[in-house]
């Protein structure tokens, strides 16, 4: 039976999705990497975040690695971190999946997700168990970053036309859903000129006010709030902030298709080429 799924792998917290399955991952990730190299490892909002962060994190010292603990953070964010600053990476998260459900998700070295080929291996040494473990005096190193979020806002701004965006003075609403969105997105939007009013932008992976998923039923307040302070925009993201949807200025939703269409657009505009997408 595969043990990853489309995008790691996911389950409810504690019950699947347990703290000695997290060990077993970090460790069958530190075989795979010949107990040599320094991942980075961020969580998102959910209640077990932390305890299967920790567990992450005992395994892969266990086998050698030397860990970066980047806390709560955005899947992008930790992804762009472990491009210029590690080997691999292990975000805890289930992503727009309910409240109760968590899980873990490979990182490779350029920033992308972890091949399917990569995937394949560590799944291997997963279920044969056949782990390294690191000598007393060989296990590795735990470092702590806080600067994570930091980077990748300052890796956003600087890759957007940040002037022209600042002369438009947008007035944006800004539903972070309570989750790792919450440390970036405000801010990231802030430093580019917007006036910027937020919604459930607390830290609380209860997720108390609506669903992770920012489908169009669960967005009714954030098209509310556009409407009647007469905003520019709307922005919602997932749990784990690596999905972003839109209203326009009248509250209605924007189809993602659209947004695909529009973004294809501009880039062609800048660069002719071939758009690639997944089905």
């Amino acid at each position: 039976m595969a043990f990853f799924g489309t995008n790691g792998v996911r389950g409810i917290a504690n019950e699947y999705i347990t703290p000695q399955l997290a060990v077993d991952v970090a460790k069958s990730l530190g075989t795979y990497m010949g107990s040599k190299g320094t991942i980075a490892i961020g969580r998102d909002t959910r209640m077990s975040g932390d305890m299967l962060k920790s567990a992450a994190i005992a395994g892969a010292l266990s086998a050698g690695l030397t860990v970066i603990d980047l806390g709560t953070a955005p899947v992008p964010a930790v992804q762009y971190y472990v491009r210029d600053h590690a080997d691999a990476g292990i975000m805890i998260t289930a992503s727009h999946n309910p409240r109760e459900y968590n899980g873990i998700k490979l990182i490779a070295g350029d920033g992308s997700e972890f091949s399917r080929e990569g995937e394949s291996e560590v799944e291997k040494i997963y279920y044969s168990k056949q782990f390294a473990s690191a000598n007393w005096d060989k296990t590795g190193d735990l470092r702590t970053a806080n600067d994570a979020n930091e980077y990748y806002i300052q890796g956003v701004i600087d890759h957007v036309d940040a002037e022209n965006i600042r002369e438009k003075r947008l007035k944006v609403v800004a539903d972070t859903g309570c989750g790792a969105g919450s440390v970036t997105l405000p801010f990231m939007l802030q430093r580019l000129g917007c006036e910027v009013i937020t919604i459930n932008a607390q830290l609380d992976g209860t997720f108390p006010w609506r669903n992770p998923e920012p489908t169009p039923d669960v967005l009714t307040e954030l098209a509310e709030i556009v409407r009647t302070t007469g905003a520019d925009m709307g922005v919602a993201q997932d749990g784990d902030a690596d999905r972003a949807v839109f209203v326009d200025e009248n509250g209605d939703f924007i189809d993602e298709e659209v947004l695909l269409a529009m973004m294809a657009k501009y880039i062609l505009s800048r660069k002719k080429g071939v758009i690639v997408t997944p089905v």
